[in-house]
Protein backbone atom coordinates (compact mmCIF):
# COMPACT_ATOMS: atom_id res chain seq x y z
CA UNK A 1 0.00 0.00 0.00
CA UNK A 2 1.21 3.49 -0.82
CA UNK A 3 0.21 6.41 1.39
CA UNK A 4 0.67 10.16 0.99
CA UNK A 5 0.44 12.45 4.02
CA UNK A 6 -0.09 16.15 3.31
CA UNK A 7 0.99 18.23 6.33
CA UNK A 8 0.89 21.94 7.09
CA UNK A 9 1.23 24.25 10.05
CA UNK A 10 0.93 27.96 10.77
CA UNK A 11 1.39 30.47 13.56
CA UNK A 12 -0.91 33.48 13.35
CA UNK A 13 -1.39 36.39 13.69
CA UNK A 14 2.32 36.65 14.51
CA UNK A 15 5.20 34.21 14.27
CA UNK A 16 6.60 33.52 16.80
CA UNK A 17 4.21 34.06 19.66
CA UNK A 18 0.86 33.68 17.96
CA UNK A 19 -1.42 30.65 17.84
CA UNK A 20 0.31 27.58 16.37
CA UNK A 21 -2.09 25.28 14.50
CA UNK A 22 -1.71 22.33 12.16
CA UNK A 23 -3.64 20.21 9.72
CA UNK A 24 -2.97 17.00 7.84
CA UNK A 25 -4.70 14.74 5.32
CA UNK A 26 -3.64 11.15 4.66
CA UNK A 27 -4.68 9.46 1.41
CA UNK A 28 -4.03 6.12 -0.23
CA UNK A 29 -2.63 5.65 -3.73
CA UNK A 30 -6.11 6.18 -5.20
CA UNK A 31 -6.63 9.49 -3.41
CA UNK A 32 -9.10 8.04 -0.91
CA UNK A 33 -8.89 9.88 2.41
CA UNK A 34 -7.83 7.60 5.25
CA UNK A 35 -7.54 10.20 8.00
CA UNK A 36 -7.39 13.95 8.54
CA UNK A 37 -6.92 16.13 11.56
CA UNK A 38 -6.28 19.64 12.78
CA UNK A 39 -5.58 21.18 16.16
CA UNK A 40 -4.22 24.14 18.07
CA UNK A 41 -0.76 23.13 19.33
CA UNK A 42 0.02 26.08 21.61
CA UNK A 43 -0.09 29.86 21.79
CA UNK A 44 2.14 32.62 23.07
CA UNK A 45 5.71 31.87 24.13
CA UNK A 46 7.11 28.91 22.23
CA UNK A 47 4.48 29.00 19.49
CA UNK A 48 6.04 29.04 16.00
CA UNK A 49 5.14 27.86 12.53
CA UNK A 50 7.93 25.26 12.83
CA UNK A 51 6.38 23.75 15.96
CA UNK A 52 3.06 23.57 14.10
CA UNK A 53 4.65 21.99 10.99
CA UNK A 54 6.39 19.30 13.02
CA UNK A 55 3.24 18.52 14.99
CA UNK A 56 1.28 18.03 11.76
CA UNK A 57 3.89 15.59 10.54
CA UNK A 58 4.16 13.84 13.90
CA UNK A 59 0.39 13.26 14.10
CA UNK A 60 0.22 11.97 10.53
CA UNK A 61 3.20 9.63 10.91
CA UNK A 62 1.92 8.38 14.27
CA UNK A 63 -1.42 7.45 12.69
CA UNK A 64 0.29 5.73 9.76
CA UNK A 65 2.69 3.82 12.04
CA UNK A 66 -0.19 2.50 14.15
CA UNK A 67 -2.66 1.74 11.37
CA UNK A 68 -0.57 1.05 8.24
CA UNK A 69 2.89 0.03 9.51
CA UNK A 70 3.99 -1.63 6.26
CA UNK A 71 2.87 1.09 3.85
CA UNK A 72 5.27 3.00 1.60
CA UNK A 73 4.90 6.58 2.84
CA UNK A 74 5.46 9.95 1.20
CA UNK A 75 5.07 13.07 3.36
CA UNK A 76 4.29 16.25 1.41
CA UNK A 77 5.00 19.58 3.08
CA UNK A 78 5.96 23.14 2.22
CA UNK A 79 8.23 23.26 5.29
CA UNK A 80 11.93 23.33 4.42
CA UNK A 81 12.63 22.22 8.01
CA UNK A 82 10.69 18.99 7.41
CA UNK A 83 12.07 18.44 3.93
CA UNK A 84 15.73 19.05 4.85
CA UNK A 85 16.01 18.66 8.65
CA UNK A 86 19.68 17.69 8.64
CA UNK A 87 20.78 20.71 6.61
CA UNK A 88 19.02 23.37 8.68
CA UNK A 89 18.55 21.73 12.08
CA UNK A 90 15.57 22.00 14.39
CA UNK A 91 14.02 25.34 15.26
CA UNK A 92 12.62 24.13 18.57
CA UNK A 93 13.12 21.37 21.11
CA UNK A 94 9.36 20.82 20.88
CA UNK A 95 9.90 19.60 17.32
CA UNK A 96 12.35 16.83 18.28
CA UNK A 97 9.73 14.04 18.69
CA UNK A 98 8.62 14.44 15.08
CA UNK A 99 12.14 13.99 13.75
CA UNK A 100 12.66 10.95 15.98
CA UNK A 101 9.37 9.42 14.81
CA UNK A 102 10.27 10.03 11.18
CA UNK A 103 13.70 8.47 11.66
CA UNK A 104 12.18 5.33 13.25
CA UNK A 105 9.29 5.12 10.77
CA UNK A 106 11.49 5.28 7.67
CA UNK A 107 11.72 1.55 7.15
CA UNK A 108 11.52 1.51 3.39
CA UNK A 109 13.73 3.13 0.77
CA UNK A 110 10.43 4.24 -0.76
CA UNK A 111 9.48 6.30 2.30
CA UNK A 112 10.25 9.95 1.65
CA UNK A 113 9.57 13.54 2.54
CA UNK A 114 9.15 15.97 -0.31
CA UNK A 115 8.10 19.51 -1.07
CA UNK A 116 4.49 20.13 -2.09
Amino acid sequence: MKIIAYCDGACEPINPGGVATYGYVIVDEHGVELKSGCQVVCEGDGATNNVAEYNACLRAISYISENHPHADVTVKSDSQLLIQPDERGLASERAAPARTTLRHRKTSEKDQISKV
